[in-house]
């Protein structure tokens, strides 16, 4: 919240004072939040975002329902089976921190310059009705044709909890920290390790980024996790599992 309020970005500061957000409140919001867990990343999801965001570039508007078609429609017809969903759209975003700071903000004319409620912070924070949905797919669109009025970039998440089954999902990245700041960045990423747990049915392996994602059932007992690669004697580390998402990243140079 506190970096959020003053990333010093002009378009973002000008949206703040536009709608005259009140920082210090933005602020004691977040601190008043409770951790959760996070969300993981499901490519069925991901096409859903896709088609948001194409469908609000073709129709040339920012709406969740377009020519009768619903966030729910759009994720069965990206292959999600869904029986829950959010959604947060952003048609006329400016840039990656703009749209990022205008999502969790909120800004909007609400109380205190944010929207009442915030459903779009609501919905990345799992908090409310939101704290039930468990992956998500995000899609950012560029090179909006001049004639359009949307743009320069439109952004959708699509999020949901699936139908068809009962998961949760252990997810994360593995990355050399070659910036030394025990936090993952672009470009760090390692890909090709297996990830697998000593119990359950599934295992993953990172992909380009370094991201990896294995679904879990309650019932499956897992303690421990192990990342496996021929660059780095392999990682184990032990887990604590209850019914909810879990991360846990990997960094072979840290450790």
């Amino acid at each position: 919240g506190i970096f959020l309020t003053n990333t010093g970005a002009a378009n973002v500061e000008q949206s703040i004072s536009y709608f005259n957000v009140k920082k210090e409140v933005v602020q004691s919001d977040f601190k008043s939040y409770t951790k959760t867990f996070p969300l993981a990343f499901n490519k069925y999801l991901n096409a859903a975002a896709k088609l948001t965001s194409e469908m609000q570039r073709d129709n040339d508007v920012q709406a969740h329902v377009i020519n009768g078609v619903n966030p729910g429609d759009r994720m069965t017809q990206s292959g999600y089976k869904w029986r829950g969903y959010g959604e947060n759209i952003y048609a006329y975003s400016k840039d990656a921190l703009y749209s990022h700071a205008g999502f969790n903000i909120d800004w909007g004319n609400g109380p205190n310059g944010v929207q009442s409620p915030p459903g779009h912070r609501y919905n990345i924070m799992g908090i409310g009705n939101s704290g039930s949905l468990r992956e998500a797919g995000i899609c950012v669109l560029n090179d909006i044709p001049a004639e359009k009025s949307v743009g320069p970039k439109i952004v959708s998440h699509d999020l949901g909890i699936a139908g068809d089954n009962n998961y949760y999902f252990i997810t994360g990245v593995i990355y050399n920290d070659l910036n030394n700041n025990n936090f993952y960045d672009m470009g760090e990423g390692i890909e090709g390790v297996t990830i697998s747990a000593d119990n359950g049915k599934f295992y993953a392996v990172s992909t380009s980024g370094g991201a990896y994602t294995i679904p879990f059932s309650a019932a499956d007992g897992i303690t421990k996790i192990q990342a496996f690669s021929d660059n780095f004697s392999t990682q184990v580390a032990n887990v604590t599992l209850e019914s909810k998402n879990y991360k846990l990243d990997f960094n072979p140079q840290g450790t």
